[in-house]
């Protein structure tokens, strides 16, 4: 996989409680539309709905969030609390350090090989013709470990590296 961006300029902080309760209360939210129970469905159950519904919004075959929701926070919260539960990835903001003081709120895998932006990810698969490759990834992870993506400490996108050989309809 290509080397990632400079790992070693990235701090990262906790996620306040005030931003960790709005994610829990929107990932309930959009387990409720999409008619999932966060209690009974496995996570390969949902990771696999939450890909279907970025497909079904793009190919305009139905919506199931009423108009006005932000759909990128909904689908980004219930994705990345699967990665939680299924695979002990955690909620951190990420400093960059950079000459842009760029800042985001993401996931990160236990040894921080992996950092993951579940919100602007759905957000490119809506709005910039991006494929979604949530499941894609999922699967990847959990076949490979998720340790065989990248060096501790990384924090390599690895949603910038996951492509489809042939690519899905959406």
């Amino acid at each position: 996989m290509p080397e990632p961006y400079d790992a070693s300029l990235i701090t990262e902080g906790i996620v306040n409680e005030e931003n960790m309760n709005l994610i829990q209360a929107v990932t309930q939210d959009a387990a409720e539309y999409l008619d999932l129970s966060l209690e009974e469905e496995t996570p390969d159950a949902i990771i696999a709905k939450v890909n279907e519904a970025i497909c079904d919004i793009k190919l305009d075959r139905g919506n199931p969030f009423p108009e006005g929701e932000d759909i990128e926070i909904l689908l980004g919260c219930l994705w990345a609390s699967q990665l939680i539960r299924a695979m002990d990835f955690a909620w951190v903001e990420i400093d960059f350090n950079d000459e842009a003081d760029t800042k985001a709120i993401g996931l990160v895998s236990p040894t921080r090989n992996i950092a993951i932006y579940p919100f602007s990810f759905v957000h490119s698969c809506l709005t910039a013709g991006v494929i979604c490759t949530i499941a894609l990834s999922y699967n990847m992870l959990k076949e490979n470990g998720v340790e065989s993506y990248y060096e501790p400490k990384q924090y390599g996108d690895m949603m910038a590296d996951v492509y489809h050989i042939v690519p899905p309809e959406a």
